[in-house]
């Protein structure tokens, strides 16, 4: 299985760069949720925050970047943020997050 490396959480560097705003980077661990899905978590509070509040205003795209702690593996995904607002919405109302 090509993704069993996933089945213990990874160190990695997590870039995330919505429409012209700044690069935010996180502290993250990859882990895989199921067979088709891979998530990241993070405790970067402060970033996570201005992530959401970047990701509420989005108008256009999300690029993000996964880098390996010691820089041996990078891979990039982009995607439109299609409904992002409203998401970002409910996210933090569900989670009581203030932002």
């Amino acid at each position: 299985d090509n993704n069993s490396k996933l089945d213990e959480p990874i160190p990695v560097d997590l870039f995330v760069k919505i429409d012209g705003d700044e690069v935010i980077k996180l502290n993250a661990l990859l882990m895989r949720r199921n067979s088709r899905f891979i998530g990241a978590e993070s405790s970067d509070k402060d970033d996570i925050i201005k992530l959401l509040k970047q990701l509420q205003a989005a108008k256009k795209k999300i690029i993000v970047g996964i880098q390996g702690k010691g820089g041996e593996s990078r891979q990039s995904y982009s995607g439109d943020v299609i409904n992002s607002t409203g998401a970002v919405s409910k996210f933090v109302k569900a989670c009581k997050i203030n932002l």
